[in-house]
């Protein structure tokens, strides 16, 4: 089975689905979960990486290798965010144990899986990480994570955009207009995102530049 045909079956099968079901609900049910892993984030994420992976050129087999490895980069949140990036792979190898995929593409998919959290070395475990990161708009901040200082200033990031000019990554983030600055560049997370953003344009050969509504987001 071609990785296309695979990708597609696995947008209907019901095992992700509800996985991803059974995730929405541990998290809805939970006052620690500050952010969503929920088919929604799935969807947003996937978008993220074919546009940054059609921005740096990659081949249609490492896009739909980076589409399978974000749709299954969450599944094991069902026990919440902690070590779930190793409980994802673990998850997504039973999964591919039974499908037909070559030994190459899924050891990817699975090693891109694995590290999407850290420890990213490959340009698509590299590209899920960034399009995963920087996935910290409105939609996907839950109610506890509004009480968490420095987390709620996520609420008011309204989307995120890519561009590539003159050997420059962009990335754009639009907000509300109410956000604390100061308080967003001092959550840990922040750090993280932006650091994977500058990571990931130097593996390209690439500058980068991210801006916060019209200025240059800076740490």
């Amino acid at each position: 089975m071609s990785l296309h045909k695979l990708y597609e079956r696995m947008l209907e099968d019901t095992l992700v689905l509800n996985e991803y079901e059974k995730i929405r609900k541990f998290e809805t049910a939970s006052d620690e979960s500050r952010a969503a892993h929920d088919i929604s984030h799935i969807n947003r994420v996937t978008k993220n990486c074919v546009e940054i992976a059609g921005l740096l050129d990659l081949d249609s087999e490492s896009i739909v290798e980076l589409k399978i490895a974000a749709l299954l980069h969450d599944t094991g949140c069902v026990q919440g965010k902690e070590e779930h990036a190793e409980r994802s792979y673990q998850w997504a190898a039973k999964y591919f144990k039974d499908k037909e995929l070559n030994d190459e593409p899924k050891e990817r998919i699975l090693q891109s899986i694995k590290h999407h959290g850290k420890g990213a070395e490959s340009a698509i475990s590299k590209i899920l990480a960034v399009a995963d990161k920087v996935d910290i708009c409105k939609q996907r901040i839950l109610p506890p994570g509004l009480l968490v200082h420095g987390n709620r200033q996520y609420a008011h990031i309204q989307n995120v955009t890519f561009e590539l000019n003159d050997n420059i990554f962009i990335v754009k983030f639009c907000t509300d207009g109410k956000i604390n600055l100061q308080e967003l560049n001092g959550y840990y997370f922040t750090e993280k995102v932006l650091h994977s953003i500058h990571n990931l344009a130097k593996i390209f050969g690439l500058e980068s530049r991210i801006y916060l509504d019209n200025d240059m987001w800076l740490l």
